[in-house]
């Protein structure tokens, strides 16, 4: 059952998908099989940033959640992230079945 996490992120919309191509790498390292990320072209969040990191089950979600709140990197990174303006304006977790 693969799980899905998607954060929308709003304000510094530029910035934030660079930021996106950084934490793709990190996400990776800790088990993710998938990341996508992207502009918003339709709907109430024209012009935000999709981020989307795909999980192959609940554990691998589990210790890679747990492994990036300790992890240094992002933790800078988020914090840049926020310095620059932007802010998660939704977050959603899928569970889908195959």
């Amino acid at each position: 059952m693969t799980i899905i996490s998607t954060s929308t992120y709003s304000g510094n919309n530029a910035e934030a998908l660079d930021n996106t191509r950084i934490a793709e790498s990190l996400w990776r390292e800790h088990g993710a099989v998938d990341v996508r990320y992207g502009t918003i072209h339709a709907g109430n969040n024209v012009g935000d940033v999709f981020f989307s990191v795909d999980f192959p089950d609940w554990e691998i979600y589990g210790k890679a959640q747990a492994a990036m709140a300790d992890n240094v990197e992002y933790k800078a990174l988020n914090s840049k992230i926020r310095e620059e303006g932007s802010y998660v304006s939704s977050r959603t977790l899928t569970v889908g079945f195959t």
